[in-house]
């Protein structure tokens, strides 16, 4: 999601209550907007509104292919794939 200041709190600077650091002044021109979710969840959510952007909605084709008839009892099954032993990935 992408938030914006609002155009109230621009250019100003507000108090904020921490219970082990007290009150402190934050200006609004210094917050990091890469840390948007951090400030909401630490009770700055009033200050940012939800940009909202309209977008096409992505078109996904799924495609079937038909049997002819039922299917022999003595088919050949598909393979399982598995993975090398050696290839441990991190």
């Amino acid at each position: 999601m992408n938030y914006k200041i609002k155009d109230e709190f621009i250019g100003k600077t507000i108090k904020v209550y921490n219970k082990h650091t007290g009150t402190k002044a934050v200006s609004i021109a210094s917050l990091d907007m890469s840390k948007v979710e951090y400030y909401i969840t630490t009770g700055l959510k009033h200050i940012f509104e939800e940009v909202v952007t309209t977008t096409a909605p992505e078109v996904v084709v799924i495609e079937y292919k038909a049997v002819d008839g039922p299917i022999p009892e003595n088919a050949p099954k598909p393979k399982k794939k598995r993975k090398p032993k050696g290839d441990a990935q991190a």
